[in-house]
């Protein structure tokens, strides 16, 4: 909308991050998309400005506490932990780990495009969302496109808009989901305008 806030929203969200680098919980995936947000919303505020010390210190041990050796973030890794810490690590200009490549392929299906996971039999739009996004940011191109976009149209109710999966009732989050999927297979610059990611000609090659 090009209107700035009526007044500086940076130190309320320092406070937060100050109040729960403190808190000594387990890491999960509540936390992980807070921490993402956290650090989206200060580059947002302040793009010229260095990363404060406790907002990265809070942020690189969110990504600590929910990696897996072998690839993927998570208690359990999949795709959507994964795709949340993969957009985090881009924030904090931290370089894309060998074995997450490896994990994203995984999770690659000829039949539902992308599942949640790579050892899992069922996937959702956020799923795919964050899968697609990351083949983004690689330059890579989805194994199974046609499949991605099969499984979106199944989750579109007769009353429009999407659902989270085949047969959910149609929501907002859902629809940006569907959306932003479309986006990324067809290198829509509405992709790079909500997400930053670049949508150039030789992405998805």
């Amino acid at each position: 909308l090009a209107a700035a806030p009526l007044r500086d929203p940076r130190p309320h969200v320092l406070n937060w991050a100050a109040q729960a680098a403190g808190r000594k919980k387990a890491a999960n995936s509540e936390t992980l998309r807070d921490w993402q947000r956290c650090i989206q919303l200060q580059r947002l505020l302040a793009p010229d400005e260095p990363l404060p010390e406790i907002m990265r210190s809070g942020a690189e041990a969110i990504l600590h506490g929910m990696e897996a050796v072998a690839g993927g973030f998570g208690s359990h890794p999949n795709l959507i932990d994964s795709g949340i810490a993969w957009a985090l690590q881009r924030l904090l200009g931290q370089p894309h780990r060998p074995q997450d490549r490896i994990f994203l392929h995984d999770c690659e299906d000829a039949t539902l495009g992308l599942r949640l996971s790579p050892d899992g039999a069922s996937t959702r739009l956020e799923a795919i969302f964050w899968g697609i996004l990351q083949m983004v940011h690689l330059h890579i191109a989805p194994q199974y496109p046609e499949a991605v976009m099969a499984y979106v149209r199944a989750c579109q109710p007769v009353n429009g808009g999407f659902g989270r999966r085949a047969g959910a009732i149609a929501t907002l989050e859902g629809t940006f989901h569907a959306v932003m999927i479309a986006a990324g297979l067809s290198r829509n610059p509405l992709l790079q305008m909500l997400t930053g990611i670049s949508t150039s000609e030789d992405v998805l090659h």
